[in-house]
């Protein structure tokens, strides 16, 4: 036999084999998502480093660590309680229900009061250390989808709040809020997840980023209908709501509302200019 001949033969057969053994192990992206299937968080939230860093783990994204861990921002979450307006003390933090303020400052309002926080309870490098916040919605500019729909007012101090029923009926029924730390990372598809991943291993960073309900401060936006991000730097994400039938609180067709701020105005602590939208799921 030519001996060219023997050696094309003998490749062939190595080939062959070689693809037969192949087949007959797991297919590796197959491997990955079958074991994708059995990874569960209990809690949505990433506490912190540790706790992203053992969910990477987690998810067989070790590769790719070092990438998110340096997109991760740190976000001050809600946990929205519902409570009669008598039990909130007044000058804590709240959704809905009527806002606490000097009477004065109630007189002069013509917009709808729908949070209030309380800087002295939430600690975040961009707040003031005290005062409250206010957030007020122009109803009829919110119907228009404007920009302009909600106003933030920021209170240094007051001499005297009360609990003022400036409106005939409260936009959303009164809550409590419960403060906790989390971390945010950007969303699934954002810009950079599209060019940081770029293999099958995308969709378990779809695990470690998704995040159902999430209302906040900070941190990456949770987009519905269009992907927003923070990657310019220009605008921080100030607060985000989720829609809560049971607390009626909706926003659209069960969707967020979303108020952002020229992050420079928001480091000098002038919160006199935001803007905001509204997404949800209408079809």
């Amino acid at each position: 036999m030519d001996i060219g001949l023997a050696v094309a033969l003998a490749i062939t057969l190595i080939i062959a084999i070689w693809l037969v053994v192949k087949n007959d192990l797991p297919n590796e992206q197959t491997q990955f998502e079958k074991n994708m299937d059995n990874v569960v968080f209990e809690d949505e939230n990433i506490k912190n480093t540790d706790d992203l860093k053992l969910r990477i783990s987690r998810l067989q994204l070790q590769e790719y660590e070092d990438a998110i861990l340096s997109q991760a921002l740190p976000d001050i979450r809600f946990d929205i309680i519902p409570l009669a307006e008598e039990d909130i003390p007044v000058g804590s933090s709240k959704i809905g229900g009527f806002p606490d303020m000097e009477s004065k400052m109630a007189e002069d309002l013509h917009t709808l009061f729908f949070a209030q926080i309380n800087c002295c309870e939430c600690k975040h490098e961009y707040l003031p250390d005290k005062g409250m916040l206010y957030f007020f919605l122009n109803a009829e500019k919110a119907l228009q989808g404007a920009p302009d729909m909600v106003q933030c007012v920021y209170v240094a101090q007051q001499e005297k709040m009360l609990r003022n029923a400036c409106m005939s009926q409260p936009l959303f029924n009164a809550c409590s809020i419960h403060f906790f730390d989390a971390l945010s990372l950007p969303e699934y598809d954002s810009v950079w997840t599209a060019n940081t991943f770029t293999d099958y291993r995308k969709s378990a960073y779809f695990k470690l980023c998704n995040v159902n309900q999430c209302s906040k401060m900070f941190g990456y936006p949770m987009g519905i209908s269009s992907v927003s991000d923070t990657e310019n730097g220009n605008k921080t994400l100030l607060l985000q709501l989720d829609s809560d039938a049971s607390k009626n609180m909706m926003w659209g067709e069960n969707g967020r509302l979303y108020v952002w701020i020229d992050t420079e105005k928001l480091k000098k602590g002038d919160f006199s200019q935001v803007s905001a939208c509204i997404e949800d799921y209408k079809e």
